[in-house]
């Protein structure tokens, strides 16, 4: 672009640029605002929508507040700020507690930022915690002296519209005043995890004034799952409490985030438990009423019953959900109960965790309900399945949705992968799709594989697309035995000689390799395809991308960005310990790739490819280890001298992909 043609640009289109930069590549953003004090005054509003307070103690804090202070007031943005987010110390990151250098601007993500449809409970409590013991709250003048400078600050902050809190620590009372007389049109999302009321301690005023707060619109919750039943008074006490809270005690509550805790019993909470009629949060003795909530999560580690939705159904309108997301698996019974009983007519996005077949209360039937509530549904626009193993749900779900899908994922239990015919109802079935995430099988890269990655990439309005590679072959070692009681172990037509010898080398698994009491043995040419399928690098991620994009048509949007895992890789069925040393290598033979086409007009051919950093390999192989017993095996596929064979980490490689596009352009 030439100088001072941007600033050339009519006021609106220049807007609708740093709008669209600003939600693609802040990066970008940040970059022309560097460019004059024009630009710089245009990006402003958008460079501090958004700020980020990583909590790590009363100093941390106070360094935090004083540097977006000094950043705001020299810019003049005090009021350009919409969205401020308190968070727990990200520890893997280790953001620098012990810190005498200079302030820090914190990063965002995207769902942070508040321009995604997950919810920021997700990216912090996306697994079951064990449950603490809540202590009682004590001393507020104590709490408040460290937050008081967080509190001045938002009384600066006059278009603040959202404020985040995901500390586990209860909200300071300096900062729900200061909402409550200050901003009492800002969106409070807390945590509540650790509200001590709800742990059996008598309610103190504090809790109720956040409790029906007219701010608090989104929450996270715990609940205590052990023995959920509506006989135990122990875990009904805790739901009764949730259920008040949903029913009418918080006016403006619109989104709840359930996390599944297991109970931890305690002599100095259990007297409070053991009084469940003591805690009441109604003001007034109001009547529970079903609320217009927009979004409703349970966190995984609960089934899903039919008794469980019941309960919710008294204080929630399911007709005005707009997500929906079960983390758990839902029970055939309850899929059933839903059906008949509620109709989910705003739902527009959905997440389901379908249930493992070998659940002993889960019937064979399980996966048809599954597919009679996706049919019963209005047609979504975000969907995610967790734990596929049935086409029938894709027969079922992509023919109906797809329409209007414009994100569709879908993840595997075990080695369940689509197969190239699930992937060529796509293009047809949901023309709008921009985000996809699939399960597909790795087959040595021949034409299959290639063209089940073309025919992905026929979708006209695909952008984004995440594929888990597998590289398991559960059919060797788990294929049965024959009339006489002999293992069948399948054969290749491509094998030679040495691919159809059985392997027996693994001297670092037991000795003899019994499944269901059959000594079974996988041959060469088994291993060798584990080790080609699990074998990804920066060059194969490359030709995939280039595979992908080499099914779009000139009139389709091009993939932007591109994500590769490997799953499964050494498993060929049976005890998982029989080939704990094939398990090591394959997986030290691939590392998690994203690739992504450059944003740049004039080098979109440009491809910019990540590795993921690996977790320090522990067990019998590491960098400085031999490849002993499958030495022979990986030498046929990755050739490597007797001098070189210490160094054999440096010398593999991901085997290229058949037919590729012959052109060399990336688009």
């Amino acid at each position: 672009m030439a100088r001072g043609s941007l600033e050339s640009l009519p006021l609106e289109t220049l807007l609708q640029i740093l709008e669209l930069l600003n939600y693609e590549h802040p990066p970008s953003l940040l970059a022309v605002a560097c460019t004059n004090k024009y630009c710089y005054r245009l990006t402003t509003p958008l460079l501090f929508r958004t700020i980020k307070i990583i909590y790590g103690g009363p100093r941390k804090l106070g360094i935090d507040v004083e540097g977006y202070t000094e950043m705001l007031s020299r810019s003049a943005s005090f009021r350009h700020v919409r969205r401020l987010l308190i968070c727990n110390v990200d520890h893997d990151r280790n953001c620098g507690l012990e810190l005498d250098h200079k302030w820090q601007w914190p990063k965002t993500s995207r769902v942070e930022r508040g321009q995604s449809e997950d919810s920021i409970f997700e990216l912090h409590n996306r697994t079951p915690l064990v449950g603490g013991i809540a202590q009682p709250i004590k001393d507020i003048n104590k709490m408040d002296k460290c937050w008081n400078p967080l509190a001045n600050l938002l009384k600066r902050l006059p278009g603040l519209t959202d404020l985040v809190f995901t500390c586990d620590d209860l909200l300071p009372p300096c900062i729900l005043e200061t909402l409550n007389h200050y901003r009492p049109q800002c969106r409070l999302q807390v945590n509540l995890s650790s509200l001590p009321c709800l742990h059996g301690h008598p309610v103190h005023p504090h809790e109720l004034a956040l409790l029906r707060s007219e701010c608090l619109h989104a929450i996270m919750i715990s609940h205590e799952e052990e023995n959920w039943d509506s006989s135990d008074e122990t875990t009904r006490f805790h739901a009764d409490a949730i259920q008040q809270l949903v029913g009418g005690v918080a006016p403006n509550l619109r989104e709840v985030y359930v996390r599944f805790n297991h109970a931890v019993r305690h002599s100095g909470t259990q007297s409070g438990l053991n009084s469940p009629k003591r805690l009441d949060l109604r003001n007034n003795g109001q009547m529970l009423a079903q609320r217009p909530l927009i979004c409703l999560q349970f966190g995984r580690g609960h089934l899903v019953t039919k008794d469980w939705m019941e309960y919710w159904a008294v204080s929630t309108d399911f007709s005005s959900l707009n997500i929906l997301k079960l983390w758990s698996p839902a029970e055939e019974d309850t899929l059933n109960y839903l059906i008949v009983n509620h109709k989910f007519r705003s739902l527009h996005t959905l997440l389901l965790v379908m249930s493992p077949v070998f659940s002993p209360r889960m019937s064979e039937r399980h996966h048809d309900g599954v597919a009679r509530f996706l049919l019963s549904l209005p047609r979504l626009s975000n969907l995610t399945l967790r734990e596929w193993r049935h086409d029938l749900l894709l027969n079922a779900a992509i023919p109906y949705h797809g329409s209007k899908l414009r994100k569709l994922s879908i993840s595997s239990l075990d080695d369940e992968s689509l197969t190239l015919e699930n992937v060529k109802q796509l293009p047809t079935s949901c023309p709008l799709l921009e985000v996809l995430e699939l399960p597909l099988r790795r087959s040595k890269g021949d034409s299959t594989e290639v063209m089940t990655y073309q025919t992905l990439g026929s979708l006209p309005a695909l952008r984004y697309l995440g594929l888990t590679l597998g590289a398991s072959n559960r059919s060797v070692l788990d294929c049965g035995v024959n009339s006489e009681g002999e293992p069948m172990i399948p054969d290749d037509p491509t094998f030679d000689e040495f691919d159809r010898t059985f392997f027996t080398g693994d001297q670092f698994s037991r000795p003899e390799m019994y499944y269901h009491g059959i000594p079974r043995f996988p041959r060469n040419g088994h291993i060798r395809d584990s080790l080609v399928n699990s074998a990804l690098d920066q060059t194969l991620a490359r030709d995939i991308f280039r595979a992908v994009s080499s099914g779009k048509t000139p009139s389709s949007k091009p993939l932007e960005r591109l994500t590769l895992a490997v799953k499964g890789a050494g498993d060929l069925g049976g005890d998982p310990q029989l080939l704990a040393g094939l398990t090591e290598l394959a997986s030290l033979l691939n590392r998690r790739f994203t690739v992504e086409r450059n944003l740049r007009d004039d080098h979109r051919d440009d491809l910019i490819i990540r590795r993921s950093r690996k977790a320090t390999q522990s067990g019998i192989y590491s960098a400085d280890a031999n490849i002993m017993p499958y030495e022979d095996i990986f030498c046929r596929i990755w050739p490597v001298s007797r001098r070189h064979r210490k160094q054999w980490w440096t010398r593999w490689h991901g085997l290229p992909l058949a037919e590729l596009p012959t052109s060399g352009d990336d688009s």
